[in-house]
This record gives structure tokens, sequence and C-alpha cells, in this order.
């Protein structure tokens, strides 16, 4: 039996109907806009943002220019409203069970262009296969989503763990090394690459946050030797294009590398020093952990990235 410690004669005394024009609220900041959002009319929906005022003892929205602003109570408030709100409409629709087969929910993962390229087919292949009325949203990873996990506007994200964090569980799905990327006639780069030369082309930097010294700097500084990079891009995918058409070196992902040479005039070259790899692992909060929809995504994205090393589609060399 379950047993808990809310307080049930609180929660009773409470109109619970305001936690959902709260929501509206805020995501109109507009009286108008939520009043239309959830079919009542607007003298209705002031009279419920005053009674949330006094729930709350706090204005929670304030006049900005046109529209509202919520107050920091309100912000402080938005994510667990939000999240107990999905939580309740997961338990009404499905009855508290979760069936794959049946399901047309839409899943929402945040992930590199890396992360996607490599993960997301397979994981598409076992959707059709498990799933086949539900889908896949795919979306930027930001590395701030703690936010939208807790409140389920993600279920997942796919990327290196940044820092610890009580909220949030992790599962690796795999390493990641490096290896240098050059356009196919490079004038410059023969079949092995020497310290020195690597140290002294032009270099390309895949930079997904903009900032901060990479790996490759590092392991230079280790032989007291420095690079110059001359252009940093956000994305995986459009770093390959631009070797391809110039005399620049990529230290890239393996697995990028691996692909950029199937659909590019690129080649592969080891690098002469040891740079560092890193993983990429799956990210969920942990109010999630327990719901059997968010628990069979994370299944099936393990499963998929451990049947793409087995198959040895992840592995170069």
């Amino acid at each position: 039996m379950y047993r808990g410690t809310m307080d049930h004669r609180e929660l009773a005394s409470t109109d619970l109907n305001l936690l959902v024009a709260f929501d509206a609220l805020l995501e109109t900041c507009s009286v108008t806009k939520a009043a239309a959002l959830l079919h009542v009319t607007q003298s209705a929906m002031s009279h419920t943002l005053k009674r949330l005022r006094d729930t709350f003892g706090d204005p929670l929205f304030v006049r900005s220019g046109r529209a509202m602003a919520p107050t920091p109570t309100a912000e402080a408030l938005a994510i667990p409203v939000r999240a107990a709100l999905v939580q309740f409409h997961e338990a009404m629709a499905s009855g508290g069970r979760f069936d794959p087969l049946t399901t047309t929910r839409s899943f929402k993962i945040a992930a590199s262009d890396f992360a996607a390229l490599t993960l997301i087919p397979d994981i598409l292949r076992l959707f059709r296969e498990r799933a086949p009325n539900a889908n896949i949203v795919v979306l930027q990873g930001t590395r701030t989503d703690t936010a939208a996990l807790c409140s389920g506007d993600l279920d997942l994200a796919l990327y290196p763990v940044q820092e610890q964090s009580p909220d949030l569980l992790s599962t690796q799905l795999f390493e990641e090394r490096f290896v240098g990327l050059v356009r196919a006639d490079h004038p410059d780069v023969g079949a092995t690459l020497t310290l020195e030369t690597y140290a002294e082309l032009p270099h390309l930097l895949i930079s997904p946050t903009g900032g901060g010294p990479a790996r490759a700097d590092s392991a230079l500084a280790e032989h007291g030797l420095t690079r110059r990079v001359v252009v940093r891009v956000a994305h995986f995918l459009v770093a390959p294009l631009l070797v391809a058409e110039s005399d620049l070196i990529l230290t890239a992902p393996a697995r990028l590398a691996r692909f950029a040479v199937s659909v590019a005039p690129v080649r592969i070259v080891e690098l002469p020093l040891t740079v560092p790899g890193f993983p990429v692992d799956a990210i969920w909060h942990v109010r999630h952990a327990a719901e059997p929809a968010n628990r069979w995504i994370r299944e099936l994205v393990v499963e998929a990235a451990t049947h793409l090393v087995e198959e040895g589609q992840l592995i170069f060399g």
C-alpha cells in the first residue's frame, strides 16, 4: 500500500485547478491569452489570478510593458507546478501504465548533433519496432537542461555529464576518442603526422559552448607546444565540410571522422599525441526516474548504444 506524508486536509482546502491556471499564465504572460487557452472568460481568469495571489501571498505576475512578468515567487513555483501537472496528465492518460505499442507520446531528447548522428538512427529503428505510434523530438542540447528535465519538457539529455548534481541521474553510453581529420589531398600531411607538424598546422575547433581550452591544447602544453585555432564552430557536422575545403586540421571524435570519410573528401590520420577522450552519457531527472515511460526510453537508448558497440558501428580502427 502507498504511504506518504502528504497533508490531505490542506490539499482538500485548495482548488487544484488554480495550478492549471497558474501554468497557463506562466506560458502566456497574459490574462487574456491564458483565458483563451483555458476556454474561460477574461473576467473569470482575472478572478482566478486574484485567488492565486491570495493563496500564495504574492502578486505572482506584475505588469511589464504590454505583458505580465512573473515574480521571483512565481518563477520558483514554475518548475514544480509544471512537473506535477505533467505527471498527473500522464497518469490520467495511461491509468498509471505505459504501453509502448499503443502510446502516441512524443519523447523529447536533447543532444548534440554528434550524439544524434551516432545514436538516433538505431534509436529510431527500435522505435519503429516497439513504439510504432510514438514520436521522437531531438532538440539541441545546452548542458543547462536541468529545469526542462525536471519539468518533463525533456525526457533525456545525451551529452557528457559536466558536474554531479543530486537532481540528475546518468549512465554512460559509450566512450569516444580523438583522431586527426584533414582533406584527402592535404599538401602538408602524409600517411603519418609528426607532433611538430600537428602543432604548426592551422586548426579547426568544435566548441559547442564557444569557449575554454580544448583537450588538445592541454595535451600540447604537456609537450611545451601550442597551436593556432583559426576557426571555431559550434556544431559537429559542419566541421568535416570545412576541413574538406581547406588546409585546416580537425581533432575529431573518431566516430564523426569515420562518418565524414563516407560523405566528404577527407581522410583520417592518427594523432601524434594522446588527447583524452570523452564519454557520451544519458541524463535524466530524479523526479522522473520511476516513471514507466521515462524508464522505457532510458532502457531503449542504452540498448541502442550497446547494439552499435557490439556491431562495431561505433568502433574506429
